[in-house]
């Protein structure tokens, strides 16, 4: 079926107009080299900057372009994607209308991301397009664990700092615990 899938997403740059026949030769034998990330292939051959590219495609491929780096997210769509998926596929879940998450991305012709993040969700998946660098945010955000990721532990009372406090003062017993260090490195890290 790989033949039925580039069709798909080479019909698609056609109908953005930004591109010619050659170009979409060139973009089609980049894009399967690249595992799916068309994208910054456009841009990194510099045929369209991404806030030209990713509307026009959004709109060729009916489906929204959204802005997300600042958006609020529900927690209980949050919680419809793992991290681990959030990051590997840099992708952000946006909403849940009829039973459908709907998932921010900027490259939505990665082989198999519907599929995984449908297996991770439970749920039946629709793509949004918004830039790479809009969903890095809003994933470091909500996902990350800066200040933001802690003000939201503290609100949803997962988390008291009157008993962290002081178990700080003894780093000595954490050592074992990698991800509880890392977490705290990681803390340190962002808030400096």
């Amino acid at each position: 079926m790989p033949g039925a899938a580039s069709s798909r997403w080479t019909s698609y740059l056609a109908a953005t107009g930004l591109f010619t026949p050659p170009q979409i030769e060139e973009l089609s034998i980049k894009q399967r080299e690249n595992e799916g990330v068309l994208t910054a292939t456009v841009v990194a051959l510099e045929y369209a900057r991404e806030d030209v590219f990713l509307p026009a495609l959004a709109k060729a491929m009916g489906v929204p372009f959204l802005r997300v780096g600042d958006q609020p997210i529900a927690g209980e769509i949050l919680e419809k994607v793992p991290t681990k998926a959030v990051f590997q596929y840099n992708v952000v879940p946006v909403g849940i209308e009829n039973g459908t998450l709907r998932v921010a991305t900027s490259e939505p012709f990665r082989p198999g991301l519907a599929d995984s993040l449908r297996l991770a969700s439970g749920l039946r998946v629709k793509f949004a397009l918004a830039p790479a660098g809009d969903v890095e945010k809003a994933a470091k955000k909500f996902y990350g664990v800066g200040a933001d990721t802690l003000d939201r532990l503290i609100a949803d009372n997962q988390i008291d700092l009157d008993e962290v406090g002081p178990a700080i003062g003894d780093l000595s017993n954490l050592d074992q615990d990698a991800s509880v260090v890392k977490f705290v490195n990681q803390i340190i890290w962002e808030c400096h």
